[in-house]
């Protein structure tokens, strides 16, 4: 049925319009009720068909929303505990670098004083071995007795014992002549 919406309305008089003034504006009425209700339209398709003729639309899983509320929030989470880690970094770096030139600061004071000292040791070594207070009772009291076979003892200072790097005995000058070793040359 093919209903034309316009020819089931009609106007009202013109006459009607003028006595009640200019302001109001004519109105669409239905003649009767009758002509009201062919007025609907009814249906050519039916209800089904006119859902099929729609884009589906897809329902949305629950557990799949909460899974992508999830994921969401623990990219947002990562994305923030990665920006509060780039600062922590940062302010490290700034507190270590300060760090550091104090650091460096007090190891070159540890490396002058260290070398102050092995500039005394070296002079205090070299001041022990010119100048040793033991070095002549030694040189006078010890015999050193290298264990090669050989029937000769030394004294401390001679080049033949102090290339010596094996075994050997230390006994007094009397004790080693008593065992029947006799001196070398550097006596």
């Amino acid at each position: 049925m093919n209903i034309d919406n316009r020819s089931t309305f009609k106007r009202r008089d013109t006459a009607e319009l003028f006595e009640k003034g200019p302001q109001e504006q004519p109105a669409l009425v239905p003649e009767t009720a009758v002509e009201a209700q062919e007025a609907v339209p009814e249906p050519t398709e039916s209800v089904s068909e006119r859902e099929a003729s729609r884009t589906p639309r897809k329902k949305i899983n629950a557990r799949r929303l909460l899974a992508l509320i999830v994921v969401i929030v623990a990219i947002v989470a990562l994305g923030g505990l990665n920006v509060l880690q780039y600062f922590s970094y940062q302010q490290d770096k700034e507190v270590s670098s300060s760090n550091l030139s104090a650091y460096k600061a007090a190891l070159a004071e540890r490396d002058e004083l260290l070398l102050e000292q092995y500039t005394l040791v070296q002079s205090l070594s070299q001041q022990a071995s010119e100048n040793s207070w033991i070095n002549p009772w030694i040189e006078e009291n010890v015999a050193f007795i290298p264990d090669n076979g050989e029937r000769l003892f030394h004294r401390f200072s001679c080049p033949h014992w102090q290339s010596w790097d094996g075994s050997y005995w230390v006994f007094n000058v009397e004790y080693a002549e008593f065992l029947r070793y006799e001196p070398h040359y550097c006596w």
